[in-house]
Order: C-alpha cells, then sequence, then structure tokens
C-alpha cells in the first residue's frame, strides 16, 4: 500500500514538474514588458518572478505526536508519502522611478496549491470524542473542511497586495531626507535571524519562517500602512523616524495544515477540542480576536559612522503594539467550568529601547545588539480567563557574523552566516498569576514548554558555490541550522526552545542568472514528551523534501 501511496504521490510531483518546466521555460523566453510614458527623466520596471514548490512529506508520524488531540488533525491530514504542498506562485513589481530619488511602488502577489484543492481536515484513528455525534461535530473545523481564511492562503487562487507606496527626497536647507508613505515594511537594526530592534516592528509571516527554515528575519516581515523620514542630518549622522498608519497580525500555520503548530491555532479553526476524564469531549468555540489599535506606533532611530569606528552606532526606541498574540480564554461556563470561548490578544503600548554597532574585521562583518523591552508580552498560561496575558521586562541580546570565502581547493566562494542570541527576563509587571514559567503558573519543567530566567539560541547559514560546473549554471549546496542551546525564552512568541530546532540540506543551481532551482530536505527537532507534547513545536515528524522552480521576468 505504501508504494502505491509513493507511486501516486511522485506521479503528481512529476505531472506538476513537468508543468512547471514548460510554464518557466515559457515565462524567461518573455522579456519584461517596456513602459514608455513618456515623460523626461522617468524610468519604468516591471519585474515579475513566476516560483512553482513541490514538496513530499518523507517521514513517518511519531504516534505520540500524531494522537495527541491537540495535533493530530495537522499530522493526519497528511501521510508518508503524500504532496504537502504543488504550489504556483506569482510575484509582480512595478516601480517608477522620476530623476532617481522620486517615485512609486507597487507590488502584488498571487497563488494556488493543487495539494489543498478538495483537500479535508482527517484526525487521528482513535481520537474520536465519545459523545453520540460524529467527530466533525466536535473537531477544529466544521465538518472537517476548512473555512475561508485557510482555504485562501493555503489553496486558492487567491493573491493580495503587497508594497504600495511613493517616496521622494526633500531638502529641508543643508538637510536631504528621504520620505516614503504608503504600505510597506521596515527592519531596523543588525539581527540577521532572532528578535531584535525590529521586533514586532512589521508582522511576520510565520509559515514562511517555517516551511522554508532559516530564512532571514528581514525576509519575514510583511507590509503595513506607515510613513517613515531619513534625514542625513551629518555626512556620519543620520536621524530615522517611523509611524504606523495601520496595524496587521503577524501569520502563523493555521491547524490542520502541514506545518501547523496546533489544530486549533489560529485564525482558520473555529473550535478546541478538550478530552474529559469521562472518555466523552467538550469543545470550546473561537470568539473573534482582540485586535490591537490600528494606528499610532512609532519609532526613532540615531545611528553614527565615525571614522575612528570603521563601521556603524545605532541607538533606537520604539513604542508599538505587539503582533503576536495570548491565547486566552472567555469567563467560565458555570455549569462545565470550561472557558466559554478562547480568542487571540495583542499586547498594546510596548516599549524598546535598543542600541547596536557593526563593523567589518579582516573581511568579516560583525554586528552587536542589545534591547530591553519594558512592559513586553510574557508567554502565558492558555485560556486563561483574563482581558490580557503576563507582562514584564526582558533584555534581548545578540551577536552574529558573516564570512565571505574565496576560491579554494574545496569551492569557488562560500557564504556563512552565525547568531548567537540570549534573552533574560527581569520582572513580571502584570498577571503574574498566569505568567507560564517555571516557579510561577507552569509546572513540569523545560521539557513541557515553561519559560525559564535565561535562554539562548544558535543560528547557522552555510553556503558553499561552485561557478559554472555546468555550463551556464552555478551550483551551491545550502545548509541552515538552528537550536535552542539553554532555557526557553519568556516572550509571548516563545522564540528559543532547549533542544529544539530546525535543519535544512540541499543542492541549488542558479541558471542563465535568471532560473534557480532548488531541491532540499527540511526537518525539525524537538524533545517529545510520553503525551506527544513537545518543548517547541510539534514537527518533528514532518520532515519532507521539497523543489523549487523559479523564474524571474
Amino acid at each position: 500500500m505504501m508504494n502505491k501511496v509513493m507511486f501516486r504521490a511522485g506521479q503528481s510531483a512529476w505531472q506538476g514538474m513537468l508543468s512547471a518546466t514548460l510554464l518557466l521555460a515559457y515565462a524567461g523566453t518573455t522579456q519584461a514588458l517596456p513602459l514608455d510614458l513618456g515623460v523626461p527623466d522617468t524610468e519604468v520596471r516591471f519585474d515579475n518572478d513566476v516560483r512553482y514548490n513541490t514538496g513530499i512529506r518523507v517521514q513517518s508520524r511519531n504516534d505520540r505526536v500524531s494522537h495527541n488531540v491537540g495535533f493530530d488533525e495537522s499530522d493526519y491530514s497528511f501521510g508518508p508519502g503524500d504532496l504537502v504542498t504543488n504550489r504556483f506562485d506569482l510575484l509582480s513589481q512595478l516601480d517608477v522611478v522620476y530623476k532617481h530619488d522620486t517615485g512609486v511602488r507597487l507590488s502584488g502577489s498571487a497563488w494556488y496549491d493543487f495539494a489543498y484543492a478538495g483537500k479535508d481536515v482527517e484526525t487521528a484513528p482513535g481520537n474520536e470524542p465519545v459523545t453520540g455525534l460524529p467527530y466533525s461535530s466536535l473537531g477544529a473545523y466544521p465538518n472537517n473542511k476548512f473555512t475561508s481564511p485557510t482555504s485562501r492562503y493555503y489553496k486558492g487562487p487567491s493573491g493580495e497586495l503587497l508594497d504600495a507606496f511613493a517616496f521622494t527626497k526633500l531638502q529641508l536647507g543643508p538637510v536631504p531626507v528621504n520620505v516614503k508613505v504608503g504600505q510597506f515594511a521596515t527592519y531596523w537594526g543588525e539581527a540577521l535571524f532572532s528578535d531584535g530592534v525590529a521586533y514586532a516592528q512589521s508582522p511576520t509571516d510565520g509559515r514562511k519562517a517555517l516551511s522554508v527554515p532559516g530564512t532571514q528575519a528581514k525576509e519575514l516581515f510583511l507590509p503595513v500602512s506607515q510613513v517613515t523620514a531619513q534625514a542625513q542630518i551629518a555626512d556620519d549622522l543620520s536621524l530615522g523616524l517611523q509611524y504606523m498608519l495601520d496595524w496587521k497580525p503577524g501569520r502563523a500555520p493555521e491547524g490542520g495544515t502541514y506545518l501547523g503548530v496546533g489544530d486549533f491555532l489560529f485564525q482558520g479553526p473555529t473550535r478546541l477540542t478538550i478530552p474529559l476524564a469521562t472518555g466523552f469531549a467538550a469543545f470550546v468555540p473561537r470568539a473573534d480576536s482582540v485586535d490591537a489599535d490600528n494606528h499610532g506606533s512609532y519609532g526613532v532611530n540615531l545611528r553614527w559612522s565615525p571614522a575612528w569606528l570603521g563601521g556603524t552606532m545605532g541607538v533606537y526606541y520604539r513604542q508599538f503594539d505587539d503582533v503576536n498574540p495570548w491565547v486566552l480564554g472567555g469567563a467560565p461556563d458555570p455549569t462545565t467550568m470550561l472557558p466559554s470561548n478562547y480568542h487571540l490578544t495583542y499586547a498594546e503600548n510596548e516599549r524598546l529601547y535598543g542600541f547596536s554597532v557593526a563593523r567589518n574585521l579582516s573581511g568579516v562583518s560583525v554586528a552587536f545588539e542589545t534591547t530591553y523591552r519594558r512592559n513586553a508580552a510574557l508567554n502565558t498560561v492558555g485560556l486563561a480567563p483574563l482581558a490580557e496575558g503576563a507582562r514584564g521586562d526582558l533584555y534581548n541580546a545578540l551577536i552574529n557574523a558573516i564570512a565571505y570565502s574565496s576560491s579554494n581547493a574545496i569551492w569557488d566562494s562560500a557564504v556563512t552566516s552565525v547568531e548567537l542570541a540570549a534573552t533574560h527576563y527581569a520582572k513580571i509587571r502584570s498577571n503574574e498569576s498566569v505568567f507560564n514559567a517555571e516557579g510561577e503558573a507552569c509546572t513540569g519543567g523545560e521539557n513541557v514548554g515553561c519559560s525559564t530566567k535565561n535562554a539562548a539560541a544558535f543560528f547557522l547559514s552555510f553556503s558553499p558555490t561552485w561557478y559554472q560546473p555546468i555550463a551556464g549554471a552555478d551550483i551551491s549546496l545550502p545548509v541552515v541550522f538552528t537550536v535552542g542551546l539553554a532555557g526557553n525564552s519568556a516572550d509571548v512568541a516563545t522564540s528559543m526552545h532547549k533542544g529544539s530546532g530546525t535543519y535544512s540540506f540541499g543542492v541549488a543551481a542558479d541558471v542563465l542568472y535568471k532560473y534557480n532551482v532548488n531541491i532540499a530536505y527540511n526537518g525539525y527537532f524537538s524533545h517529545v514528551n510520553d503525551d506527544g507534547t513537545t518543548n517547541g513545536a510539534p514537527l518533528v515528524d514532518r520532515g519532507w523534501l521539497s523543489l523549487t522552480l523559479k523564474a524571474s521576468f
């Protein structure tokens, strides 16, 4: 039976690859449409990326994880040998620039994933609650059908507007000022992989972070409406300002999808199933999220590049609303004493103070960054019946390096990026009774996800390249590895977990500087408890093989 499943998956993948190859070949012969507006000193550029991505689940299910009622719908929706994605994406970008410093940019994306077409949500055999009703009446999705939010982002066809902004350069006396207004992403600081100055500066795409291990932090930020200004006060001193005109939540894998970290999370599922000691089960419905204000977050930075430093120092201040949610509960039902609902809530008015320094040392780009976050959203016991979760003060620090290796006997060139990050919670300011930490509301220690006073993590990306070993193609072997070294971070996103991490390795080819082919194995690891819970995301059994084809035109 398994051989048949693998054959069907392989056949579907091959058919998709053939269609994608034909499409990309056509795209590669198509040049960007020349647009002449008839306006002197005006440049117009229209760029498109067409991408096809397919992935096959390689790893077998871990019975402890897959039979936990909180994770089974994500784990059972795709079995070993199944296509977990079979997706086409189009990214288009239009730039219109007048005299090199004034213009507009529009970009958008569209997608469709055949792997989710006609796909139902499935559950582990034996996990159906004894209620006298079919499981579909109590699952995370009504009738085991994906809801509209999940279907839109995972299946499609759908799309969204990304960048939509105008920019110009003003001259205020002797001071040049670059201004941007509209929808775009902003990223401050020097962090490569972990949280730093740019924490929650724009909503983050957690779906991409898990599906593409090792993606740099700045690639995960999503556009949001804002105004920014950058003033060059002196040759070596600049002042940056940001004011948010909108707020959007971060994105995370939805329950029931292949990389979902909890069946009842986040925007798509509508119910949480709770097994009872009697052998029956109850459910808690999801209520509307309590979003943050849609404007008012702001920030300021000052960056100094004195000649004696040979680099840049920066100081930062930001006041913002978080993009990562608490999962809280409504008031307990007096009959069952279960929460009347569960919902996502976002902390407002966090404050961040930061410092960074970056310079080149013997050909290696080195950076250090530290932040203090006051009244930050902290890891909170799930379904706490409060208006908001625990809040307190956090210190974060990181150091990273990017090294470029020249030709040697092994490779033609190589890029290595490493980062070491650490966090420390210093004070609990409110709702200490629901702070999900050792010595507070969490029992069982690190292996069940209790936050600790201190935590640290390590990140590595290494990519050696060989130029033209095959005519017209550069070949590289990218490797990515991340791991929690100690403790579990106390922030609401609990971004560091001891012994948990991700890895990815494969082979990539850049062909004729226009096409890209990438084959990679993506895996996840974590401590698994007897009940199937993990210290970190429960993705330990969802290793998968991906093939990505991309063409730019």
